[in-house]
């Protein structure tokens, strides 16, 4: 499932997967297992440590919760944010093979398809695509409103993939300009 909690008025919310055990962790003892996913906590058992409840805002199970439910759970009101001229980012965190990509895209090829013109995303599709389809769909709404009102719209986003502090620029190649040494 996915857990939320939320830090104050900050409007930071953080979301974690909780999917399938890998391969690896179903052969290696001694590695934490989740034992439950409910409403509002993740039950894991940690060797050495015993049962650990973690608790959250909410949770989604990785298995059954649609990306749409993701979606607007955890970054369509950054998105909202941002169509109304704010800064506005959505950060995907965890160990690999956690299910960052799945959560992000959708599953393996999903990129590969034809995203359609309008109408609903197909269920599979992840935050990233959402996100990326439901502001060009703003962006055409508002150039087809009929207002007397010139619309300038301007649209820029980056993704980057931040590992063992490095950083890199995912749409444009190579480092982030934005990395600091």
């Amino acid at each position: 499932g996915t857990g939320a909690a939320r830090a104050g008025d900050q409007g930071v919310a953080a979301g974690g997967e909780v999917g399938d055990e890998n391969e690896g962790q179903r052969r290696g003892k001694g590695r934490p297992r989740v034992l439950a996913v409910l409403p509002c906590r993740v039950v894991l058992y940690v060797p050495g440590l015993g049962v650990r409840p973690f608790h959250f805002v909410k949770t989604f199970d990785g298995d059954k919760a649609p990306q749409q439910a993701v979606y607007g759970e955890y970054a369509q009101g950054a998105v909202v944010s941002a169509l109304n001229g704010f800064n506005a980012c959505f950060m995907a965190y965890g160990q690999t093979g956690s299910g960052k990509s799945h959560t992000t895209f959708g599953p393996q090829g999903i990129l590969d398809r034809d995203i359609p013109e309008s109408g609903a995303l197909p269920a599979d599709y992840g935050v990233v695509v959402r996100a990326a389809c439901e502001v060009l769909d703003s962006a055409r709404a508002a150039r087809r409103g009929g207002s007397s009102c010139v619309v300038d719209i301007s649209v820029s986003m980056q993704y980057i993939q931040v590992y063992n502090e490095a950083v890199t620029d995912l749409l444009g190649g190579g480092a982030s300009p934005f990395a600091r040494e």
